[in-house]
């Protein structure tokens, strides 16, 4: 057995804990996920060391080491499990639920990873929402553990140097795919049309394969103290702290706009090195991660990290609007207590071989995660327990949504693969086809449109351009760059060109203005809507927007309105004609939600939902001035949404529910219904 270092329970606190305050929206913590990087090294460290240490001892047994993952892993994390159950039973809408059970089965499976990779990004709101979300880093070890005891043991007939090289062979492509994943397509030529840098491929963050990288540092540096090495006091205390300063630096430094894990991720990883390297006894850093309160948190640094994410979870979903920060504070401080709890009185016995047997951890083990997956596999089947509410408390809980389903999906510009046509209603009309074109607004249309078209026995087409942002010369912060302008101008040529070659009837063009012009200095100074009335919309990810003035890339209002201009003016100048959509109401509270808690708490759902038709006027106030100031022409028709929904049913009111019917499906988005209000009330398809 390889010798207790007290040092590295100290360096798991120092990573667990900026997880937790990074899970709670601590801001100074915006990088605080690196944490997990930090465990994945020590994870590969320490597991190295045992099997190596053993091996040299012919101790090893395979059973044994899988015994010991078992006991350590599986009693907390299938007990915080099955707890989850009941609680999300009351508090989830039957989709949430039903992806709840999706990740319930995935456990003990050990595959939770690929799940979550294939619902929604680490950094999404939604994933806020997911009680069982952390467990991907811990699928991630378990399939570590899987493999590399069988690998060495294949492996360790060789010289050490041939298995070191190996392992690092193996790291170096690792990283390779984490940071240029990206730049590699599904179809020949096999790579994109351009190669960008910072390309962070979808499953990067969850999946084992760019994840490697990170356990195999932790075991070759578990190699690299194989060797005897001579103490210089000097070189082990400027490399620790070294190693402490580049976590550290990662933690403030880093947020979701980060590109990761790949070569950012190196600066924690590394980091994490030359602390278990050079943190010996004396040095400043030793004697910090020494500390008993932190030695005592990395001790019940798992059942910590176990418990917090599914205590903020379920505040989430039983609050309307997004906790605040003592809050979170509060409910990080409950964690910890919880995860003393977990590591004493499960975690801790579960490990000693006289309170339970090889045969029983391993036959208990098999029969809870069986249990785990009936009731996930029930949970799925029964679509998320979707009897638990009646037919009108579903439409008020889940109101139905646009459904891509629908698409017949094409790529009509060879040069841009990326670009995809979604065609949909009468899709053998030889009428005119109707062109939708916007952002995440536009798409709530959908699945009405849909309906309304083929009544109509027309064609509608859904342009989706992941190139560039909807409105073409606008760019997000971190896109604001010459290469972007030059490739969206082409890409937005290639459209027009497109769209004049079919010959369409006209363009819906319908974005959330506020969202994209955001910032304007002293006309929209937040991205997010609050209706001052305690509805206020909670945004995650922060993004500003910039255009290109001819000189630098700025937020300017007045630069903003020219851009937005020559956007509408390409269709106007080839002749084709706009239906653009003013503003829609937004609504502040999650509708969805609102109308979920009110049945938990009161039972009831309520019959009307409104907001300040004056604020919703102020909010949108340098919108309209933009679009207003568009020439007009016989190409363009302008399409009023404070006439469909404010000042009619309710004086001075913009309507967002009636009838415990709602109209959008979150904070923003029409709901099905709504979408129904809409072209039922203009003049969107004649």
């Amino acid at each position: 057995m390889i010798s207790y270092r007290k040092e590295i329970d100290g360096l798991r606190a120092i990573a667990v804990i900026p997880v937790v305050f990074f899970h709670a929206g601590i801001s100074s913590f915006s990088g605080g996920y690196v944490g997990v990087d930090v465990f994945f090294v020590i994870s590969g460290y320490l597991i190295t060391s045992l099997i190596v240490a053993e091996k040299e001892k012919a101790e090893f047994s395979i059973i044994n080491f899988y015994e010991r993952r078992a006991r350590r892993l599986l009693p907390a994390l299938f007990f915080m499990s099955l707890v989850c159950v009941p609680f999300s039973l009351l508090l989830m809408s039957p989709i949430q639920l039903k992806e709840f059970s999706d990740s319930l089965i995935s456990i003990p499976l050990f595959v939770s990873n690929f799940v979550f990779w294939s619902e929604s990004g680490y950094f999404s709101t939604a994933a806020e929402e997911k009680p069982l979300l952390h467990t991907w880093s811990l699928a991630v070890e378990e399939q570590y553990y899987l493999i590399f005891p069988i690998f060495i043991l294949m492996f360790w007939k060789f010289k050490k140097a041939i298995l070191i090289s190996i392992i690092f062979i193996i790291s170096i492509f690792s990283i390779l795919i984490a940071q240029f994943g990206s730049n590699l397509a599904s179809q020949p030529p096999f790579y994109d049309e351009v190669f960008r840098y910072n390309a962070i491929p979808d499953f990067a963050f969850f999946l084992a394969p760019t994840r490697a990288w990170e356990l195999l540092f932790g075991s070759l540096t578990a190699f690299f103290l194989l060797k005897e090495k001579k103490d210089k006091f000097f070189i082990n205390q400027i490399l620790s702290l070294t190693g402490m300063f580049m976590i550290l630096f990662s933690i403030i430094a880093f947020d979701s706009t980060t590109p990761f894990p790949g070569f950012s991720a190196l600066i924690p990883v590394l980091g994490t090195v030359l602390i278990i390297i050079y943190a010996r006894e004396g040095t400043l850093i030793y004697k910090a991660l020494t500390l008993r309160p932190l030695v005592f948190f990395g001790l019940i640094s798992y059942s910590i990290y176990l418990w917090h994410q599914p205590l903020f979870a379920f505040v989430r979903l039983s609050s309307i609007n997004s906790p605040s920060v003592i809050t979170y504070l509060i409910l990080s401080f409950i964690s910890f207590f919880l995860g003393w709890l977990s590591w004493k009185y499960i975690e801790a016995p579960f490990r000693k071989k006289d309170f339970f047997t090889r045969k029983q951890i391993f036959i208990s083990s098999l029969t809870v995660g069986l249990f785990i997956v009936l009731i996930g596999v029930t949970g799925v089947s029964s679509n998320g327990f979707i009897k638990r509410f009646s037919t009108d408390e579903l439409q008020a809980i889940q109101p139905e949504k646009f459904d891509n389903s629908i698409c017949k999906w094409t790529s009509p510009i060879e040069e841009f693969p990326n670009l995809e046509f979604c065609e949909f209603g009468d899709l053998n009309s030889l009428k005119k086809p109707i062109v939708l074109y916007g952002d995440s607004h536009a798409d709530s249309l959908t699945t009405s449109l849909d309906i309304t078209l083929k009544e109509k026995k027309l064609k509608g087409i859904k342009i989706l351009n992941s190139y560039c942002e909807p409105i073409i010369g606008f760019y997000k912060e971190v896109d604001a760059n010459i290469f972007s302008k030059n490739r969206c101008e082409k890409v937005f040529s290639k459209i027009l060109k497109e769209i004049k070659k079919i010959n369409v009837e006209h363009v819906i063009i319908f974005n959330r203005w506020s969202f994209r012009f955001f910032p304007v200095k002293d006309q929209i100074s937040q991205l997010n809507f609050n209706n001052e009335e305690g509805g206020i919309e909670y945004v995650k990810n922060y993004r500003e927007y910039l255009v290109y003035d001819g000189m630098n890339f700025t937020t300017d209002g007045e630069s903003k309105k020219k851009t937005l201009n020559r956007f509408i003016k390409s269709f106007l100048d080839k002749e084709i004609r706009v239906k653009l959509i003013y503003p829609l109401p937004e609504v502040g509270w999650n509708l969805s939600k609102l109308n979920m808690v009110s049945n938990i708490s009161k039972g009831s759902i309520p019959d009307k939902v409104s907001t300040s038709f004056q604020v919703f006027l102020k909010r949108q106030n340098y919108a309209n001035y933009v679009l207003d100031s568009l020439k007009d022409s016989l190409f363009l028709e302008r399409i009023y949404l404070d006439k469909v929904f404010c000042d009619e049913i309710l004086k001075d009111r913009c309507m967002a529910q009636i009838d415990g019917v709602p109209f959008y499906y979150d904070s923003n988005h029409l709901s099905n219904k709504g979408a129904d209000v809409l072209i039922k009330n203009t003049n969107l398809v004649r």
